[in-house]
């Protein structure tokens, strides 16, 4: 008890302040970054509520809450009445419609939600979760029913005791949706920043000079044009971000020079660069490498895949310069490497790849070789420009000439 009594005083600071946890903390901020599971936490659920029941912690019971409510808000897919895989913003084949089958490891957990708060909205995806699991349990492997074995009689038993029918279910609860974004100013300037980084960190904007500033060991090194910034685990670069930046049509572009060779097998995780707003997590454009891709990520105002793009860079050798070009509007984020757009034939079509609205939040800081979760990347970036508007596969391709 005493070794989870350190687990749960980690949970209480991140229930009371999640951003200051996820700024500082590490469990926060991996599971909201790098990958939350309803199987994983569904475990952690059945772990606080085992605490709580022994100790009697009345701080316990806030922990629960926050986290069955971001599971809800986030997770939940009322159409299918099943949760999303994985909320990771880097694997969108991880953002499905919806999987049953990993319900009933959150069941007790919303169960005893209800039991101790009497939220209508935990009983729902309790009895949902736990009659769909009747509706369609079948053979499967070890696993599976050891996942069955071990919460289905908790649930049953409660259900039986307070007389409570699955005959009758109360409606789904709704996760949150995004609210539509403020206008951005009308008319945006065709350049929103520029930055060529011939030996310091000064960019031009709209409203005159400013300044970058450097976190940690940088370098400057012979660019595409003159010089260029050198980032990687000695230090990044923090650049101000348009504050209106996605709020409307706009575009990126960019020089870049890997250090490294990207491979299938090697998950890679580095970060280009990552825009964000107030919220780290929210409001937000990364460019990132997984694997042997570059990938595109825009999230909206309550973390929601909003804009998606991905191309392989296996054949880049390192040492050489790549364009790259992205661009957001009209339903969609479009990459462009070397000139070239990058598509796929499902591109478009999976959940969170159209942009629903544009991110409703503002943002303050274009972080160059770092995001949050210490993703770095050794590279070597120049002629950093962020355009007011979606520029055309003609622009992008006469610039990466």
């Amino acid at each position: 008890l005493s070794a989870a009594t350190k687990v749960v005083d980690y949970l209480k600071r991140y229930a009371a302040d999640p951003l200051s946890a996820y700024q500082e903390g590490k469990w926060w901020r991996c599971w909201m970054m790098d990958g939350c599971k309803l199987f994983m936490t569904g475990e952690l659920h059945n772990g606080l509520s085992k605490y709580y029941e022994i100790t009697g912690d009345p701080q316990m019971c806030d922990v629960i809450v926050t986290s069955l409510n971001w599971l809800i808000d986030h997770m939940w897919n009322p159409e299918v009445d099943g949760f999303v895989y994985e909320f990771n913003a880097m694997n969108r084949g991880h953002r499905q419609d919806g999987i049953t089958s990993l319900n009933m490891l959150g069941v007790d957990a919303f169960r005893f939600g209800y039991e101790i708060t009497g939220d209508p909205r935990y009983l729902s995806v309790a009895l949902r979760t736990f009659s769909g699991w009747l509706r369609d349990a079948k053979p499967s492997d070890a696993k599976q029913f050891s996942i069955d074995a071990r919460t289905s009689p908790h649930t049953a038993a409660y259900l039986y005791r307070e007389h409570i029918s699955l005959g009758d279910l109360p409606p789904a609860p709704q996760p949150v949706r995004q609210a539509p974004a403020p206008p951005a100013t009308d008319p945006r300037p065709e350049v929103l920043l520029h930055a060529d980084f011939d030996g310091n960190l000064d960019c031009e904007t709209p409203q005159g000079a400013a300044q970058g500033q450097a976190t940690g060991a940088i370098g400057f090194e012979a660019g595409r044009n003159g010089q260029a910034v050198a980032v990687g685990r000695g230090g990044y670069v923090v650049l101000p971000a348009p504050p209106e930046m996605l709020r409307g049509p706009g575009s990126i572009e960019l020089w870049l020079k890997l250090p490294f060779k990207v491979t299938a097998t090697d998950p890679g995780q580095r970060a280009i660069f990552h825009v964000e707003g107030e919220t780290p997590l929210i409001d937000s454009l990364a460019l990132c490498t997984i694997y042997n891709e570059l990938r595109v990520r825009m999230k909206d105002h309550v973390g929601h895949l909003n804009g998606t793009a991905e191309g392989n860079i296996e054949a880049w050798e390192p040492g050489q310069w790549h364009h790259v070009a992205i661009t957001w509007g009209e339903g969609r984020v479009r990459l462009y490497l070397d000139g070239v757009e990058q598509t796929r034939p499902d591109e478009g079509k999976k959940p969170g790849d159209g942009i629903t609205d544009f991110p409703a939040g503002g943002q303050t800081k274009l972080n160059l070789g770092w995001r949050f979760g210490n993703w770095h990347c050794d590279c070597v970036i120049d002629e950093v420009t962020v355009y007011g508007r979606m520029r055309t596969a003609g622009e992008v391709a006469a610039r990466a000439r």
